[in-house]
């Protein structure tokens, strides 16, 4: 929690606390700054990346979606892709069948 209020006070728009992890969103512009910040606190950074977040998620049917982690896989699978994102809501129950699949 503190250092969520530290994050906070160094320019990030949200913050999540997970299990053994923070994840700090901050605008843009403002990535390496707030990185900064934190750093001259000895806080521990693991990465610092820019990221596309959707405004709005999507729930697909199960088949759907299913298909759609295929293709996101191969996607990610690309030596020439960086990244891949989405704006897909998946359930845990889909993505449980889909792990037993791979």
């Amino acid at each position: 929690e503190e250092l969520a209020l530290q994050a906070i006070d160094a320019g990030a728009e949200d913050v999540k606390v997970e299990n053994n992890y923070v994840e700090i969103y901050t605008k843009p512009e403002e990535l390496e700054m707030v990185r900064t910040a934190l750093d001259q606190k000895n806080l521990p950074i693991a990465s610092a990346e820019l990221s596309m977040m959707p405004k709005t998620m999507v729930e697909l049917e199960e088949k759907a979606a299913l298909q759609t982690l295929k293709l996101l896989d191969k996607l990610e699978g690309l030596d020439d892709v960086q990244h891949v994102f989405s704006n897909i809501d998946f359930s845990d129950s889909t993505l449980e069948k889909y792990k037993a699949q791979v």
